[in-house]
C-alpha cells in the first residue's frame, strides 16, 4: 500500500487521496470503473462503504474519475479515517459521493492527518483573497464568514455559526452584508 507516515515522509509534501462512496458509479455511464471497483470488492470490503485511493499530486487537476482510472489499487476507508476527516470534507463526501484531498495518511493509525481539499485554495491565496475583500471595505467578520460560507463552502450558516458561538442570523447578516457590498464594489 503506498501511504506513509511523518516519520516515514520525510518531506511536508503531501500525498492526493481520492475518497469515493462505492455505490456511486453508475455501471452504465462508468462501466470500466464499475468493473474495477467490482473486482477490488470481491479483495476487500469497506466498513463504512467508501473506497480510497492514493494519487500524484500532480493529479490534482484531473477529476475524481480521471485520476482513478489511472491505475492503482483502491483500498478500504476503516471508521477511524473517516472520523479523521474534517466535518466540511466528510459533509462534502456524505453530499457528493466522492472527494479528492491533500493529506498526510498514517497506516498504523488508520488516519489522514494536514487534510485539505485538492482544489481547496492556498493559504497565500486565501490571505490575498481576505485582503482584497478587507480592502473593498468589508469587516473582518463579513470576511470570514463570507468566504467560509459562500466562497469556499466549508460550511453551512448554521454550522460555521456554532463554530464561531454567535447566532445564526449574524453569520447570514454578514454574509449578505458582504454580498450587497460586492455587487456595489
Amino acid at each position: 500500500m503506498v501511504s506513509y507516515t511523518y516519520s516515514e515522509m520525510g518531506s511536508t509534501e503531501r500525498e492526493l487521496v481520492t475518497l469515493f462512496r462505492t455505490k456511486t458509479v453508475d455501471p452504465d455511464s462508468q462501466p470500466e470503473l464499475a468493473r474495477t471497483l467490482l473486482e477490488s470488492r470481491t479483495k476487500v470490503s469497506s466498513e463504512t462503504g467508501f473506497m480510497m485511493k492514493f494519487g500524484e499530486r500532480s493529479h490534482r487537476a484531473f477529476t475524481v474519475f480521471d485520476a482513478y482510472d489511472l491505475g492503482g489499487e483502491g483500498y478500504p476507508v476503516s471508521e477511524s479515517a473517516l472520523d479523521s476527516l474534517p466535518a466540511y470534507i466528510r459533509a462534502t463526501l456524505e453530499r457528493d459521493g466522492v472527494v479528492q484531498i491533500l493529506t498526510h495518511y498514517d497506516t498504523a493509525e488508520s488516519a489522514f492527518a494536514d487534510i485539505s481539499l485538492a482544489d481547496e485554495p492556498t493559504s497565500e491565496e486565501l490571505i490575498a483573497r481576505m485582503a482584497l475583500l478587507l480592502g473593498r471595505g468589508l469587516s473582518l467578520h463579513e470576511t470570514v464568514d463570507y468566504l467560509v460560507v459562500k466562497e469556499l463552502d466549508h460550511y453551512a450558516a448554521e454550522q460555521w455559526a456554532s463554530i464561531r458561538g454567535v447566532g445564526v442570523e449574524a453569520v447570514r447578516t454578514n454574509v449578505r452584508e458582504a454580498q450587497e457590498q460586492l455587487t456595489l464594489s
